[in-house]
């Protein structure tokens, strides 16, 4: 991923790197679901996996946004990870 950032030209190849590095972490959920809304009033359980799905998505977007030329960053420095892909798609 620190070799090349990502442009308008090289997207499938930094989103086949970014995929096989958010699999070695176990974060490549972040790319398939959107986060949910907090679920209000939960067994402890469900909230920390909420909380773990919110927690990756910000390592992920800022990973994402570190790798990306200037212009994609602007444009998508507010977007979570799965938005960013989503839009980049």
């Amino acid at each position: 991923m620190e070799k090349e950032n990502v442009g308008h030209s090289n997207f499938l190849d930094w989103h086949e790197n970014l995929i096989i590095v958010l699999k070695q972490v176990n974060k490549e959920h972040v790319l398939e679901s959107q986060v949910p809304e907090e679920p209000p009033f939960v067994p402890k359980a469900a909230h920390d996996s909420w909380l773990k799905h919110v927690d990756d998505s910000l390592d992920v977007s800022c990973l994402m946004l570190s790798t990306m030329i200037l212009d994609l960053h602007r444009d998508l420095e507010l977007f979570t990870a799965f938005d960013m892909i989503k839009d980049l798609n």
